[in-house]
């Protein structure tokens, strides 16, 4: 799968290392500061860079979008991925608020296009009260098993 990344900062760096060694390619980055994009592209050797990020969700040379933005910024650009054809993979917090992430689950209900979360705590009480709020408001979401 080829990835584009929607933001540069620290939280990418682990990431472009667990999306290679899953045998993948990190195709894109996209950040607002020219001359950081141009030392993370150095860092990471990823072939295409833009302070542009629709120029990256348009890309024919990408499968997916990895969302590092502000949380306030995630459903523009995880709504802007879904409705280009690419899975999204948004950091957390996924929404900055109810509203939002209402218009993120209307967007991959709509698409059909899997979109995950980065949450760092699957078992943990708040990830139990929104997988069953998930589960019992939207039963043709795809739900990832318990025990991943």
């Amino acid at each position: 799968m080829r990835w584009g990344f929607i933001g540069i900062g620290r939280v990418t760096h682990r990431m472009v290392e667990a999306v290679r060694a899953a045998g993948h390619q990190v195709a894109w980055g996209a950040g607002r500061d020219p001359h950081k994009l141009a030392q993370w592209q150095q860092r990471f050797n990823v072939p295409n860079v833009s302070t542009d990020f629709r120029e990256v969700i348009v890309s024919e040379t990408v499968d997916a979008i990895y969302v590092a933005l502000p949380p306030s910024l995630h459903a523009t650009w995880a709504i802007a991925a879904l409705e280009h054809g690419k899975r999204v993979l948004c950091e957390k917090a996924l929404a900055s608020d109810e509203a939002q992430a209402n218009l993120i689950l209307a967007a991959v209900l709509r698409t059909g296009i899997p979109l995950v979360d980065a949450t760092a705590f699957p078992h943990h009480p708040r990830s139990d009260r929104k997988s069953t709020r998930l589960n019992s408001s939207h039963s043709s979401v795809s739900r990832m098993p318990s025990s991943a």
